[in-house]
């Protein structure tokens, strides 16, 4: 039986009370953080750590490159639809900055990552990083 969370009540002791017998009278910090949203011992400094986006929150922000959000826009299709676009010569290729470095994107993952590769002329990705770490992101 789930106990409503009333305001004097804290945050362990209603995953106690929620729980019942599966707790034990134990916490589980990793548990109260997926399922409340934050974290028990105290928040924590967000200037620290730097949120990554994911690459699908590219593809509606307006100030992000056209290049980047056709590309990404193509890629995170379906395979389905994505074979149907590539057959119609619809294949955007997108080249961005690495690490100093000119590097080719050629996948866009459900994870959030993009795949790039240092060989300008390959579709094989050889590592895996987040949009942020990109600059100078051009069509050609």
């Amino acid at each position: 039986m789930l106990v409503r969370r009333g305001p004097s009540m804290g945050r362990q002791r209603w995953i106690r009370q929620s729980l019942g017998p599966w707790c034990n009278g134990q916490t589980y910090p990793a548990f109260t953080r997926r399922v409340l949203g934050s974290n028990p011992s105290g928040p924590t400094k967000s200037r620290d750590k730097k949120i990554m986006k994911h690459c699908d929150d590219y593809i509606n922000d307006m100030f992000a490159p056209r290049c980047l959000r056709f590309f990404l826009l193509i890629n995170r299709l379906p395979a389905v639809d994505l074979s149907l676009c590539r057959e119609f010569g619809v294949h955007p290729t997108l080249y961005a900055t690495y690490n100093g470095k000119r590097v080719r994107v050629v996948h866009a993952s459900r994870l959030g990552v993009v795949g790039i590769t240092s060989n300008l002329h390959s579709e094989i990705y050889e590592d895996r990083v987040y949009i942020e770490e990109l600059s100078d992101f051009s069509p050609s």
